[in-house]
Parts: C-alpha cells; sequence; structure tokens
C-alpha cells in the first residue's frame, strides 16, 4: 500500500514539475512514505543489525575463553511418516542446554542412579 502511494506522489511531483510548480511538497511526502515503509519492512521483518556494533574486543570468540553451555538433544519414537506394524507410534524431542559444572553435575548425579539402581552396569545411558 505505501509503494502504491509512493508511485503516486511521485507520479504528482512529474505533474508538478510540467506545470512548473515546485515539487518540495511532494519531495517531503515522498521522504515520508519512504521512511514510513521502511519501518513497517523492519517491523515485519527484523532489523539486521551490523557486526561491528556489537565488537567486544576481539576478533575470535575462542580467545575470549567464555563459559561454554552443552546442549543435550534426546529423542523417541519413530520419525518415518509411514503406518507402523508395531512399536511406538509418537516421536519426541527433548533438549536442555547446561553450563559446563552443571553437566559435570548433572552427570555424576545420572552416574548414581545407575549405579543404585542397575549396580555394575555402566552402558545404559
Amino acid at each position: 500500500m505505501l509503494a502504491e502511494a509512493a508511485r503516486v506522489a511521485h507520479a504528482l511531483r512529474i505533474l508538478l514539475k510540467r506545470a512548473g510548480h515546485a515539487p518540495d511538497a511532494c519531495d517531503d511526502l515522498l521522504k515520508a512514505l519512504s521512511k514510513q515503509e521502511s519501518a513497517e519492512l523492519q517491523r515485519s521483518h527484523g532489523r539486521i543489525e551490523s557486526r561491528k556494533r556489537f565488537k567486544a574486543g576481539f576478533s575470535q570468540p575462542l580467545l575470549q575463553k567464555l563459559s561454554r553451555s552443552l546442549l543435550f538433544i534426546d529423542e523417541g519414537g519413530k520419525s518415518n511418516p509411514e503406518p507402523l506394524l508395531y512399536g511406538p507410534r509418537y516421536f519426541s524431542v527433548g533438549a536442555v542446554a547446561l553450563g559446563e559444572r552443571d553437566a559435570r553435575n548433572y552427570k555424576h548425579a545420572a552416574d548414581a542412579l545407575k549405579i543404585q539402581f542397575w549396580h555394575d552396569r555402566h552402558d545404559i545411558s
């Protein structure tokens, strides 16, 4: 809609010049329409920021030695769409992000549960 209004305003600007009038008001209208259209497009599609705006001083993030988060993903069920003759008729995905220390603590707690319920079997994940 705004693009169509800009085309009409541009045509009006041409007619005003042919008639010998100053097209200043039309120029202001074209600038306002362009600015409004740009704002609407940014609102609907997000805004792309320059990478230079958020520079922290290091060109390589690994050099900062920031703490990492680990992403653990697990799935269950069958992912194929064909009818199943046997087995589960679902597919689920679960994920959790943990910091390195939390991941170690979680692993130790999970290992303790494995030992408690399955005694010496460590092959169960």
